[in-house]
């Protein structure tokens, strides 16, 4: 055991953080593909957050809320480029959210966690509409470059079904500097804060721009979003509802379980990883983060891996 100790160190903390991430890695595309709702799909969810797909059966379009996309092609131009990021995939994965205006996420009721951010870019429509212009709406910049023109996407949020006082704000496009070669349109993942929102219910994604006309936006109001996070803060002594005795927590190489039983290991998301028998359990090879561990009675204790 000594041995054991000084190779496979272990360092315990008062508290710490670990990320539930919605990336849409465990949705299934064809290649260059997407989800829109006219396959009869109405919610993607994904690390506890909701995504809802709005499709019109009757005009046979795509309404409201989110669409799930691996589109590949950022030359795609109009309402090819519609469900394509700028940046020809996602931020981590070839899989991304396509949102428009007044697109809502709505966390589960056991998700409601301190919000990390998430990662925001052009989908190709808008960002070639912002460049070029398009048959509703204007090149920004104006024909010389110096009209104030911007995009901006504004997060609200509600908790308890109220809004909250503090809204983000991202600047998609920015043409309002007084030196035209400071202008821009997004054209990368970026990430944006979202942790002073702190825990929510519902996130509500709203787009402004400077180029309006009589039934509103001119300018495309699309979008696309990746790894929206939040944060799962834990104090190491007070991890509740552990029936399940186990040590050390956090480890780093193996937990040991006061008896020998039959385990099976989950991940956050409730997917199984392994099971085995025994009270010595390697998790050397698991990434940082939560884990649930259940024994053969149905008692389950969640441990830290750092």
């Amino acid at each position: 055991m000594k041995a054991l100790l000084s190779t496979c160190l272990f360092v315990l903390s008062l508290s710490l953080n670990a990320q539930y991430i919605a990336g849409m890695e465990t949705i299934n595309l064809s290649s260059d593909s997407h989800i829109d709702g006219s396959a009869g799909d109405s919610l993607v969810s994904e690390a506890g957050f909701n995504f809802p797909i709005v499709w019109h059966d009757d005009w046979s379009f795509w309404e409201a809320g989110w669409a799930v996309s691996n589109r590949n092609d950022s030359s795609r131009r109009g309402q090819d480029g519609l469900f394509q990021s700028i940046t020809e995939s996602g931020y981590s994965s070839s899989n991304y959210m396509v949102g428009q205006q007044a697109s809502e996420v709505y966390l589960d009721a056991s998700a409601k966690t301190p919000l990390s951010g998430v990662y925001i870019t052009n989908t190709a429509f808008t960002y070639h509409s912002i460049k070029e212009g398009d048959q509703f709406a204007k090149k920004f910049g104006g024909a010389d470059g110096s009209d104030p023109d911007y995009l901006l996407l504004h997060i609200l949020a509600k908790e308890n079904g109220s809004w909250k006082t503090d809204t983000v704000h991202f600047y998609l496009a920015d043409y309002r500097n007084a030196d035209p070669s400071k202008d821009y349109a997004v054209s990368a993942w970026t990430w944006v804060d979202l942790s002073k929102l702190g825990t929510v219910d519902t996130l509500h994604f709203f787009l402004t721009s400077s180029d309006t006309g009589e039934f509103g936006m001119n300018t495309p109001g699309f979008f696309a979003v990746d790894d929206l996070s939040r944060n799962w803060h834990i104090s190491v002594q007070t991890i509740e509802n552990s029936t399940l005795s186990l040590y050390p927590n956090p480890a780093s190489c193996l937990v040991y379980l006061q008896e020998a039983t039959d385990w099976i290991l989950y991940d956050v998301q409730g997917h199984e990883l392994k099971r085995g028998s025994g009270s010595n359990i390697a998790i050397r090879e698991l990434e940082t983060g939560m884990y649930l561990l259940r024994d053969q009675t149905g008692k389950s204790a969640r441990f830290i891996k750092q």
